[in-house]
C-alpha cells in the first residue's frame, strides 16, 4: 500500500482487493478511445465545413476536465483502483487511469457537443432536456457494467445504487453539467467562437461541469459525508439526499435550457433549422455557419 493509499486505508479495507482487472481496463480503454477517434474524425469534418474546430477543442476541454476527478472522487465516495492500472496522471494522491481519462473526454466532448448543436440551431428547451436524458441513459449504460468490472467502486451505503454498484444520482448530475456546458456554447454569439476565441471553450467546459455538479449535487454530498468521508452514512439520509439531487438536476437542466433557448440573440438569429438528427452528417446547412457580411 502506497503512502497516499494510507489516507484511504479504511476505505480500502471496506472494498477489499483494489488491484485493477487488466482485461477490464483494456476493454474499457479500447471502447472509449475508439469513440474519441470517431469524434475527432467528425471534428475534422466540422472544421473543414464551418471553419471552427468546436468538436476538436471540446476534446481538449474534456481532457482538462478529467483533472476534477480526484476532487469529486473523495467527496463522492468513489475509489479508482490504482494497483496495476495504466495511469495517465496522479492528482491529490489519486491515480487517473487511461480508461477514466478517456471517459471524461467522451462525456464532456460528445455529450457537450450534442447540447451545443441543439442550441446553436435554435433548438427548444425541451430538445435540450431530451439530450440531457440521452446523456443520462448513456452514463447508466456505461457505468452499470463498468462498476462490475473490477476497475473502480463506489463505496459506502449510498442511496439508490443500481444493481448494488452504481449510485444513479451521478448519471444525472454528470450529464446535466455536460449538456449545459455545450448549451452555453451554443447560445454564444457566433463571433465569440471565431479564431483564437474558440480556445475559451477549454476553461469554460470544466467550470460549467463542476459548477453544475456542485449546484445540483450538494444535497447528495452532504448526505453521504455528514459523518465523515470514510464512514458509511445512514442509508435513509443518503437516499433522501440522492433523490433531492436528482430532482434538482432535472429541474435546473430545464430551467437553464429555457433561459438559453429563450434569449433573443443569438439563438433567435440562427440559420433556419434543418429537421432531423441525420442532417448533422448529410447537410452542411445543419451546422453553424458564419454570417454573410450582407446579413442584417
Amino acid at each position: 500500500m502506497s503512502e497516499n493509499d494510507r489516507i484511504f486505508e479504511s476505505v480500502i479495507h471496506e472494498i477489499g482487493d483494489v488491484t485493477v482487472n487488466n482485461t477490464s481496463q483494456f476493454i474499457l480503454s479500447a471502447v472509449l478511445c475508439t469513440i474519441i477517434a470517431a469524434f475527432a474524425i467528425y471534428g475534422c469534418y466540422e472544421w473543414r465545413k464551418t471553419g471552427r474546430p468546436i468538436a476538436l477543442v471540446l476534446i481538449i476541454a474534456g481532457a482538462v476536465t478529467s483533472s476534477l476527478e480526484a476532487i469529486t472522487d473523495v467527496i463522492g465516495h468513489l475509489f479508482i483502483f490504482g494497483d496495476g492500472a495504466h495511469v495517465v496522471f496522479t492528482l491529490a494522491g489519486r491515480p487517473i487511469p487511461l480508461w477514466a481519462f478517456a471517459a471524461h473526454i467522451v462525456a464532456w466532448s460528445v455529450v457537450g457537443y450534442m447540447g451545443y448543436w441543439v442550441v446553436s440551431r435554435g433548438g427548444t428547451a425541451r430538445e435540450v432536456s431530451i439530450v440531457g436524458l440521452i446523456g443520462t441513459a448513456g452514463n447508466l449504460l456505461l457505468e452499470l457494467p463498468a462498476t462490475n468490472m473490477g476497475v473502480y467502486e463506489y463505496w459506502g451505503d449510498q442511496g439508490l445504487k443500481a444493481f448494488g454498484t452504481f449510485p444513479i444520482v451521478w448519471a444525472f448530475i454528470n450529464m446535466g453539467g455536460g449538456v449545459m456546458a455545450g448549451a452555453l456554447l451554443g447560445a454564444l454569439p457566433k463571433k465569440a467562437l471565431h479564431g483564437w476565441r474558440v480556445l475559451s471553450i477549454i476553461p469554460l467546459v470544466p467550470s460549467a461541469v463542476i459548477g453544475f455538479i456542485w449546484f445540483s449535487g450538494w444535497p447528495f454530498f452532504v448526505a453521504i459525508n455528514y459523518q465523515g468521508e470514510t464512514i458509511t452514512p445512514n442509508y435513509w439520509i443518503s437516499t433522501f439526499g440522492t433523490v433531492v439531487s436528482i430532482v434538482m438536476a432535472l429541474v435546473y437542466t430545464n430551467m437553464i435550457a429555457r433561459l438559453l433557448c429563450s434569449a433573443p440573440e443569438p439563438v433567435a438569429a440562427r440559420a433556419q433549422r434543418t429537421p432531423g438528427w441525420r442532417s448533422l452528417f448529410t447537410d452542411s446547412a445543419a451546422l453553424p455557419r458564419r454570417r454573410s457580411a450582407t446579413t442584417t
